[in-house]
């Protein structure tokens, strides 16, 4: 990115952070502080010409996940208190058993789970049982943005769902599939 785009990029998060963070409501300290590190994180990392990747990139040869950490704030999970930094082994661990799950589901999406990229999420519910939300996408529509954001896409069917994992009790629940338009 040449040095006016760049400027231009770094003004534009600048507004649009300092907007959300001027209308959080002031009692809501947790997206406060997630929008800040967002920031920092960006503006830093765009000024040092570095990589503006948020999550940690795990691929394997069976998928490409994305694994956020304990300070990103997701939309997905708003009103959970405590959140986690996943690690490889709980992505591998949800990952097993995940295309199982999927093949006792009335959707094709075990068929091709390969191509779809996954974002990783975690969390502690209110009885103490670390969750993992899965947010998964067809990986030919987003670029390395997936790794700087939580994707939310309104519509477009099976090629968009979220589920979550228990860690504690191995099981998966809230499986959802986007509608379509």
């Amino acid at each position: 990115m040449s040095i006016p785009k760049r400027f231009t990029f770094i003004l534009v998060i600048s507004f649009i952070t300092l907007t959300c963070y001027s209308q959080t409501k002031s009692n809501d300290s947790i997206a406060r502080d997630s929008l800040f590190r967002i920031y920092i994180t960006y503006i830093t990392r765009l000024a040092q010409n570095k990589d503006t990747s948020i999550a940690t990139n795990y691929k394997t040869k069976q998928f490409d996940v994305a694994l956020f950490p304990q300070w990103y704030f997701c939309l997905s999970v708003e009103g959970e208190k405590s959140s986690f930094n996943v690690t490889k082994q709980e992505a591998d661990s949800s990952e097993y058993a995940l295309k199982s799950y999927l093949k006792e589901q009335p959707y094709p999406i075990y068929k091709k789970l390969r191509k779809y990229k996954r974002q990783y999420f975690g969390y502690v519910d209110s009885n103490g049982h670390k969750i993992l939300f899965i947010n998964c996408f067809w990986n030919k529509e987003f670029n390395s943005e997936w790794l700087q954001q939580e994707i939310i896409v309104c519509d477009g069917g099976w090629y968009y769902w979220q589920i979550k994992f228990d860690l504690t009790t191995s099981k998966f629940f809230d499986f959802y599939v986007n509608g379509n338009a």
